[in-house]
C-alpha cells in the first residue's frame, strides 16, 4: 500500500512525542513492505520544536515532503498551517496512486476539506487541538503583566477556545475512522466531539528497544547530580499544561524535610523564563536545574542515570511516549492522574500514579519513594521487562495496518 501521512512535524526535523511516533511508525511500515509519504510544514529555527541541524539525519526509508510556512506574524503563520497543505497533497495525488490518507493534525483537515466527499479520511487523534491551543496561549502570559494575564485567561482565551473548538468539532465529524493511543483520548472524542465509539480504535504506542535501553555510566551521573544522592528527571515542552510549576512547588516542600536531591528539567518552550524565575523565587537553585534541549544521543544517558522520571501533566496528555522510553531504560516513572499515562503505569504499578496534583501530595509521594528504598535495581528490571513484553513499534504498526484496511 501507498500510505500518505499528513501531520505537523516529524523527527529528525522537529521534536515532540507525536513527531517521534510518526518517524518510528513510518520506518516500520516501510520495513513491512509499504510505501510511505509524509507531508509536514517546515519548522522555523525560532520554534520550540526545531532541532539543531547538527541533530538531523538522513531519512532513507520513506519520503518526506516539507512545505514553507510564512512566519511574518501570527496571522500569516496560522494561515499557512490551515491552507498550505492542499498544494503538496494535490501535487502528490496527481502523480502517485494513494491507497490511504491518514491525517494527524487538525489544521491539515481544514486545508483538505475538498477531499471529504470522495475519500475515506483516517484521522489519528493525539489530543484536543482547541484545548492545547488555549492552554499554550494562556501559558505565554504566565508571570507577566497581571492585567494582561487576567484578560487573556478570562476573556480572550475562552472566546478563542470556543471558535477553535467549534471548527475542530465540525472537521472531525467529516472524518471516517479514528485512531487514538489511549482510552482517555477515545473518551474525549466521543464525549466532547460526538464521535461514535465504534469508529474509534485504540492502539497504544511503542518504544524502540535498540534506542532506549539501560546505559550505566557512573561518570555521567556524577556530572549531572550536583553532588546529590537522588536524581529526579522530567523532559517536557515547557508549557502550562505540563504542570512543571506544580512539580517545582512540590520540590520546595520536599526540601524542608529532605535536601539531598536534584530535579533536572529538560526541554524548551514558552515558560522557560517563568519557570526559571519560580526556581529562584523558591530558593531552589541548588535543587532544580533547567537543562534546555536534551539531544537524542544523550537522552538515553539522562534517563538511565536518574532514579525517577516524573510526569506532572495538568491535562491533555494523550499517551506520553516518554513513559515507555523511561521504563525501557530501567527508570521508574511517577505520573499525574490526568490523561493517558496512568493507563499504562497502572498496569505496572498503581502506586506510581499520583492521587492528585497538589504539591503536598507530590512531595509526600517523593518522600515515601526515597525512604522506602523502592527505587532499586530489582524494580528497575521489572520496568524493563514490562515494556519489552508489551510495547513495540512493530506491534503498533501491525495494528495500524489492520485499522486502515
Amino acid at each position: 500500500m501507498h500510505i500518505l501521512i499528513i501531520t505537523d512535524g516529524i523527527y529528525p526535523f522537529s521534536m515532540g512525542g507525536s513527531h517521534r511516533l510518526v518517524y518510528e511508525h513510518c520506518k516500520v511500515l516501510c520495513s513491512m513492505g509499504h510505501q510511505v509519504t509524509c507531508i509536514v510544514p517546515e519548522i522555523s529555527r525560532k520554534s520550540n520544536f526545531f532541532i539543531n541541524e547538527g541533530e538531523l539525519s538522513t531519512v532513507k526509508d520513506f519520503k518526506i515532503i516539507r512545505f514553507p510556512i510564512n512566519e511574518t506574524n501570527l496571522f500569516t503563520k496560522l494561515k499557512s498551517h490551515f491552507c498550505n497543505y492542499l498544494a503538496p497533497v494535490e501535487a502528490l495525488i496527481s502523480t502517485k496512486s494513494i491507497d490511504v490518507i491518514n491525517v494527524q493534525y487538525l489544521p491539515a483537515l481544514f486545508s483538505l476539506r475538498k477531499f471529504f466527499k470522495n475519500n475515506v479520511i483516517h484521522y489519528t487523534f493525539h489530543g484536543p487541538w482547541a484545548g492545547e491551543f488555549s492552554l499554550s496561549f494562556i501559558g505565554r502570559f504566565e508571570g507577566k503583566n497581571k492585567l494582561i494575564n487576567i484578560f487573556m485567561k478570562n476573556i480572550f482565551s475562552p472566546i478563542m477556545y470556543w471558535i477553535v473548538f467549534s471548527l475542530e468539532k465540525y472537521l472531525l465529524q467529516k472524518c471516517s475512522k479514528f485512531m487514538v493511543l489511549s482510552n482517555y483520548t477515545k473518551n474525549i472524542l466521543s464525549e466532547k466531539y460526538n464521535i461514535k465509539k465504534n469508529s474509534i480504535e485504540i492502539i497504544p504506542a511503542g518504544v524502540d528497544g535498540d534506542k532506549f535501553f539501560p546505559v550505566y555510566d557512573s561518570d555521567f551521573r556524577s556530572s549531572i547530580n550536583s553532588g546529590k544522592s537522588i536524581v529526579f528527571l522530567t523532559v517536557r515542552r515547557l508549557e502550562k499544561r505540563m504542570g512543571l510549576d506544580i512539580l517545582i512547588s512540590a520540590c520546595a516542600i520536599l526540601k524542608k524535610d529532605y535536601d539531598d536531591f536534584i530535579l533536572l528539567i529538560g526541554g524548551q518552550g514558552v515558560q522557560m523564563s517563568y519557570l526559571s524565575n519560580l526556581i529562584t523565587k523558591l530558593g531552589l537553585e541548588n535543587n532544580v536545574k533547567m537543562l534546555g534541549f536534551i539531544p537524542e544521543n544523550t537522552l538515553n544517558k539522562y534517563l538511565s542515570s536518574s532514579d525517577l522520571f516524573i510526569l506532572p501533566s495538568r491535562d491533555l496528555e494523550g499517551f506520553g511516549l516518554v513513559v515507555l522510553e523511561s521504563m525501557a531504560c530501567g527508570t521508574p516513572i511517577l505520573v499525574s492522574p490526568e490523561g493517558g499515562p496512568p493507563e499504562v503505569v497502572a498496569l505496572f504499578d498503581q502506586e506510581m500514579v499520583l492521587a492528585d496534583l497538589n504539591p503536598v501530595t507530590i512531595s509526600n509521594k517523593l518522600k515515601d519513594l526515597i525512604y522506602s528504598n523502592k527505587l532499586n535495581d530489582e524494580y528497575s528490571k521489572k520496568c524493563i521487562n514490562f515494556v519489552s513484553e508489551r510495547y513495540s513499534w512493530k506491534r503498533y504498526s501491525g495494528d495500524y495496518i489492520n485499522w486502515i484496511t
